[in-house]
């Protein structure tokens, strides 16, 4: 062999291997990309680089080959995703060299069960059963009712559990109800979007999560909830929730555990008086006259009776404590 044209052989595959950046063949969604686009129909050159990516060859035979591209589907079924739409897209059918690979994958052995058998795959179900979101796909389009082998999954996702029950099981499941009843926002979707009512079994749970239990009452019990109420009636903050968002009024069980908040704040009084009772709360009152040497007690006192002269038209400006005292008695 010429030593020189070896040399200008190389040079010359060298140049043409050299693509510049802004040409459509860079690379596979590119060079898809020009032909769809531009030429609009096959073009050998953009073959090269299209068939390095399965997903895109798989693009190319549906939208411009519109058929089998025989040479590039040892490639495709290799990727099962790509080997899923490829039998669905082009074969139309089972493409039986690539199921396979489709097997190793749950969703996507799912997928191939309803958009390429649409029917059951027996060969399938002991992969998608391990799978709760393609266990319950399948037990929805393809078995139209319940999948036995896939419930443990599927018990163990409580998203997946919800949407199973809703749209396959269809009403009450107990072996859900003993996986969920210690979970607190999983009971409660469960009480409102299945059961439509009431959870007993998942209620000690939900007692114990102060913004779920207040959830609860609100939009399942929709009234006083007594066992609730021996829950929090010495905790102040939860107290007041529930009188203002669930009695819409007071929650006389909690009031002192309320009133003997005032040795750390002020604010769980003043938030009770404001939006739970809306006017004067005498038993505060009379009980803050009896400590007035308290900071607290004295600040407590200064407010209300501020408030009370504000509403008789009256300041509070060369008022002496005394004065405020005799305005509320």
């Amino acid at each position: 062999m010429n030593p020189r044209s070896h040399l200008v052989d190389v040079i010359f595959k060298n140049i043409l291997d050299r693509v510049p950046e802004d040409s459509p063949y860079i690379n596979a969604a590119k060079a898809f990309e020009h032909v769809v686009n531009v030429i609009k129909r096959r073009c050998p050159r953009a073959e090269s680089v299209i068939r390095k990516s399965p997903y895109i060859a798989c693009d190319y035979a549906i939208e411009v080959i519109k058929g089998r591209w025989q040479a590039v589907e040892p490639s495709i079924r290799l990727c099962p995703e790509a080997a899923g739409r490829y039998a669905a897209c082009v074969i139309k059918g089972r493409w039986k060299k690539a199921e396979p690979g489709i097997l190793k994958h749950p969703e996507i052995a799912c997928d191939y069960s309803v958009e390429v058998i649409k029917g059951r795959w027996p060969r399938a179900e002991p992969v998608i059963q391990k799978h709760p979101s393609a266990a319950v796909r399948y037990a929805r389009e393809v078995l139209k009712g319940r999948f036995p082998e896939g419930e443990a999954a599927i018990i163990g996702s409580p998203d997946h559990a919800m949407s199973y029950v809703k749209e396959v099981v269809k009403g009450p499941w107990p072996e859900l109800e003993a996986a969920i009843k210690s979970n607190p926002s999983a009971a409660i979707r469960y009480a409102r979007e299945v059961l439509k009512g009431r959870f007993p079994e998942g209620e000690a749970a939900i007692i114990g999560s102060p913004d779920h239990a207040m959830s609860y009452a609100k939009e399942i019990v929709r009234g006083p909830w007594p066992e609730l109420e021996a829950a929090i009636k010495s905790n102040p903050s939860a107290a007041i929730r529930y009188a203002r968002e669930v009695l819409k009024g007071r929650f006389t069980e909690a009031e002192i555990s309320i009133l003997n908040s005032v040795h750390e704040s002020l604010t769980h009084v003043r938030e009770y008086v404001i939006h739970v009772i809306k006017g004067r709360w005498a038993e505060a009152e009379k009980s803050f006259l009896r400590n007035t040497k308290s900071r607290l007690a004295r600040q407590y006192l200064l407010w209300i009776t501020e408030t009370t002269l504000n509403s008789m038209g009256r300041t509070h400006e060369n008022v002496t404590f005394g004065d405020l005292i005799s305005v509320l008695e």
